[in-house]
């Protein structure tokens, strides 16, 4: 595969409405933007296993990851850093806004040349975002869910407006965070 605006779709389908599927990992080289459809297992608790689709390690170049489906899905982020480039210089799209299962995103650490920066955006259900071992800024949305949302170590951007009642956990950081109508706990 080759070209700048290249794309793939994984789908997680289980033939069974009541099993999940669990992926140990997928690790898609050369390919800008990934869609993923969690489906199979229609719901929106991402905190029951059995009920959740799993990538435990997604790694490879993505820099759009579009996640769309019923089914809740945990995903385990793990963009390559880019050959090239300033810290923090390959900038990895996350978008849930789509999928009507809930998310729980945690990224993995990614320092150095070419490293990864995040911008995340939730569904309208009670998501994890897990941002913590992120060593570059990062922007994160949550959706309109009781979310929780933790913040990497160096100056996030964090919109809590989507409502609900929101849990908000910051390390170091100045970050600049947007409080919603819901009440949010920090």
């Amino acid at each position: 595969v080759s070209g700048s605006s290249d794309s793939t779709t994984v789908v997680l389908d289980n033939e069974s409405s009541t099993t999940d599927t669990d992926v140990t990992g997928i690790d898609i080289q050369n390919v800008e933007t990934v869609n993923i459809v969690s489906s199979g297992y229609a719901g929106t608790d991402q905190t029951s296993a059995s009920k959740t689709n799993t990538i435990n390690d997604f790694a490879g170049d993505a820099t759009t990851i579009n996640i769309t489906g019923d089914t809740a899905l945990d995903l385990d982020l793990n963009i390559d850093s880019a050959s090239s480039g300033a810290a923090g210089s390959r900038s990895v799209t996350v978008d849930a806004s789509g999928s009507t299962g809930a998310v729980d995103i945690v990224t993995d650490a990614s320092a150095g040349t070419g490293s990864v920066s995040y911008t995340i955006t939730g569904t309208a259900n009670a998501d994890i975002i897990n941002n913590t071992a992120a060593t570059n800024a990062s922007t994160l949305t949550s959706g309109a869910g009781n979310d929780t949302i933790t913040g990497g170590t160096k100056n996030d951007t964090i919109d809590l407006s989507g409502g609900g009642a929101n849990t908000l956990n910051v390390t170091s950081g100045t970050d600049t965070v947007t409080l919603g109508s819901g009440v949010d706990t920090i």
